[in-house]
C-alpha cells in the first residue's frame, strides 16, 4: 500500500523539477508544494503504519522465547499444584527452549521478508503479465521498440 503512495509523490516531484520554469512564471510553485505535502503526509500514515508493525514484530521477537518459557512454567505450576518444580522437570524444559530459541528469533524476519518477496513478485507479475499490453497499446508499442 506505501509503494503506490510513493510512486505518486515521486511522479509529482518529477512533474515540479521538468517543469520548474513554468511552475515559477505562473506563481503555481506554492500550490504544487502543497500537492507535494498532501501526498507526503499520505504517505507518512503508511510509513507509520509499517514502521508500527515493525517494531512491534521485532519486539515480540525478542521476548516470545522468554515469554514462551514463562508461560510453560506457570502453566505447568498453576496445572498441577500438588507437584513442585524440580531440576529434572526444568531443565529438560530450559534446553528445548533453549534450542528453539533461535528459530524463534528469526521468525519475525523470515515473515517480513515473506511478505516483502510476495509485494515483489506480485508488482513483477503485473509489469510482465503480457494481458497488461494489450489493455495499454502505447506500453505494447514502448516495449516492442525497445526489443
Amino acid at each position: 500500500r506505501h509503494m503506490p503512495i510513493a510512486d505518486k509523490r515521486v511522479a509529482l516531484c518529477v512533474e515540479a523539477v521538468k517543469g520548474m520554469r513554468v511552475l515559477k512564471l505562473n506563481g503555481w510553485d506554492e500550490s504544487y508544494e502543497s500537492l507535494i505535502l498532501a501526498q507526503r503526509a499520505a504517505e507518512r500514515v503508511q510509513l507509520q503504519q509499517m514502521l508500527t508493525v515493525f517494531a512491534i514484530s521485532l519486539s515480540l521477537t525478542v521476548v516470545m522465547p522468554q515469554l514462551a518459557t514463562a508461560v510453560t512454567f506457570l502453566a505447568t505450576t498453576l496445572g498441577e499444584p500438588d507437584e513442585f518444580m524440580s531440576a529434572e522437570r526444568a531443565f529438560p524444559v530450559l534446553a528445548l527452549f533453549s534450542a528453539i530459541r533461535f528459530p524463534m528469533l528469526f521468525l519475525g524476519d523470515a515473515l517480513y521478508l515473506l511478505n516483502q518477496s510476495i509485494v515483489a513478485v506480485r508488482r513483477l507479475e503485473a509489469f510482465l503479465n503480457p494481458s497488461l499490453t494489450r489493455e495499454m497499446p502505447a506500453l505494447a508499442l514502448n516495449l516492442r521498440a525497445n526489443y
